[in-house]
């Protein structure tokens, strides 16, 4: 899901010239996030003396004060393995020239733009006065175009942290196909099987849409590398999802209520998502007390404002500059139906779509609802009580569709393997267990699964009582059962489970398959399963 604020879409790659009119070559590893990285390229960015902090906010780096020349022998290596392939490159990009004397910028082809800024050679002589000295908003046009010219973007400008960048934020899903070319990102998306009819279409995508990380070739591994797709987030949709936030109210931690309450949450609003007045707010409206507590609820200002807010507290042209109003598009809405509805909700004012259950959406439809962090639960505004997690703990996912959720390894500390989940060998001993003899690590895990003491208690008196006889208290798989399709999406950008988009992160990724000759474990009717 999106990070905080969804920047507006990333200028292309600026070209300033050098004394040999030669246009650097835009550096993209460099602008990867740190977790982004091979291990390689880690080596080469902390042989320049960079950690992950100072790799992810550009701009806060000594070595980043050094014009290319200024760089030995090892740093320059190091640099060109990041992407810097020339030395104007590095000075552009990385150093926006701030290393050079007055009489070098002449030289170099880039002394009119900092004139264009309002600098002389006197305040340049002030190493103190070489900072931007307005937010890129406040820059003029002529401004903004000499900023470009030194290789500065609104965000490099302004000093984001690399995780609030289009391609951390979106993998550029936003841009046309022309778009892509001009930034000098569409042949990463040729490499991964896309042409210009798919990604403007949306249909047919490629295969990679349907590939593991583990299955991508080296040449589409780079490509996915390249638009700070990596391992973890090609693969494992939970890290962007908001799994706290969809915690039933009665099993969330004492400071996690506290924080709930601090945004006018009550356990009624809590438990039915999309109904309490604070998710009618976008992150920029909350006040500097919600913010903090949004922050102890794990939402990031991005995070806010898709799967809380749907992106209601934009106004129409907000969307397009964020590249979100083509998923309204598809539901029919426009920029005077949205900006009349946005006013006060009255979904009368929607189009038909808009205010149908999931079930009756065609995939188009379903697609475009995910990408704007829907999922089937918070689109048909069904109660916490009915989702997965509280009314059946994962009964019915496949090992496999457990990891796709995110929630295998809670399963693994309880003592699961793929062999037992599934009937061939015999089940962990904390399934014969009561809740006070479960380690404090088990007892978390449980939590996460959903469980309280009363809970497990319920299924372990089941269990000696006659039961199921399978010795499992979690709601899992017996005798080699099931399978269920994982949702839970990477949205604006990201892989969506059991959705088809037509773009990367707008796009289909692995939805497990049923086996149709395998019955799923069932919960006996006569269990409560309540906190």
């Amino acid at each position: 899901p999106p990070p905080p604020t969804p920047p507006p879409p990333t200028p292309p790659p600026p070209t300033p010239p050098d004394a040999n009119n030669e246009v650097p070559i835009y550096p993209d590893f460099r602008f990867r996030t740190w977790e982004a990285l091979s291990a390689g390229l880690m080596g080469y960015a902390t042989a320049l003396s960079y950690d992950e902090d100072k790799w992810n906010t550009p701009g806060t780096s000594n070595i980043e004060n050094l014009p290319f020349k200024l760089l030995t022998d090892g740093q320059q290596h190091a640099a060109i393995q990041l992407g810097f392939r020339n030395e104007v490159s590095w000075n552009c990009y990385m150093n926006h020239y701030l290393g050079f004397t007055w009489d070098e910028l002449e030289e170099e082809g880039v002394q009119s733009y900092y004139v264009v800024l309002g600098y002389t050679a006197e305040e340049w002589a002030d190493n103190s006065k070489k900072t931007t000295k307005s937010s890129w908003d406040e820059l003029n046009g002529a401004e903004q175009t000499a900023a470009k010219k030194l290789c500065y973007i609104k965000e490099s400008w302004d000093g984001v942290p690399l995780d609030e960048w289009e391609c951390s934020w979106n993998h550029f899903t936003g841009r046309s196909w022309a778009e892509l070319k001009e930034i000098g990102m569409q042949h990463y998306f040729v490499a991964l099987g896309w042409d210009e009819s798919a990604w403007n279409t949306g249909e047919n995508p490629p295969e990679t849409e349907n590939k593991k990380w583990s299955e991508l070739t080296k040449d589409e591994e780079v490509a996915a590398r390249a638009i700070c797709f990596q391992k973890e987030s090609w693969n494992d949709p939970s890290k962007w999802y908001p799994m706290l936030r969809y915690k039933l109210w009665d099993l969330l931690e004492n400071d996690v209520q506290e924080a709930a309450e601090r945004l006018a949450y009550d356990k009624e609003s809590w438990n039915n998502p999309g109904t309490a007045a604070v998710e009618h707010l976008g992150y920029n409206e909350l006040s500097e007390v919600q913010k903090d507590a949004v922050s102890v609820l794990e939402f990031k200002e991005g995070d806010w404002d898709c799967w809380q807010n749907h992106y209601h507290a934009y106004t129409w042209k907000e969307l397009e500059e964020f590249g979100v109003n083509y998923f309204l598009d598809i539901f029919g809405w426009n920029a005077i139906s949205w900006n009349s509805y946005i006013q006060d909700f009255d979904v009368t004012k929607g189009p038909d779509p808009w205010n149908m259950e999931w079930d009756v959406l065609d995939d188009r439809e379903r697609n475009a609802a995910a990408a704007l962090c829907y999922i089937e639960q918070t689109w048909d505004k069904l109660d916490l009580n009915e989702w997965d997690c509280t009314k059946n703990h994962y009964d019915g996912y496949t090992w496999a569709g457990l990891d796709d959720v995110g929630v295998q390894g809670y399963f693994v500390t309880l003592g699961w393997t793929e062999q037992s989940w599934v009937g061939k060998s015999d089940p962990p001993k904390s399934q014969s267990e009561h809740w006070t003899e479960l380690t404090e690590e088990e007892r978390t895990a449980a939590r996460q699964l959903c469980y309280s003491k009363s809970v497990w208690e319920s299924y372990f008196n089941e269990k000696v009582n006659g039961g199921d006889g399978g010795g499992k208290n979690i709601a899992g798989v017996i005798g080699g059962v099931l399978a269920s399709v994982a949702f839970v999406g990477l949205v604006g950008g990201m892989h969506i489970y059991g959705v088809n988009f037509g773009k990367v992160g707008k796009v289909a990724k692995k939805a497990v398959s049923k086996k149709e000759d395998e019955a799923p474990h069932t919960i006996p009717n006569d269990v409560a399963v309540q906190v």
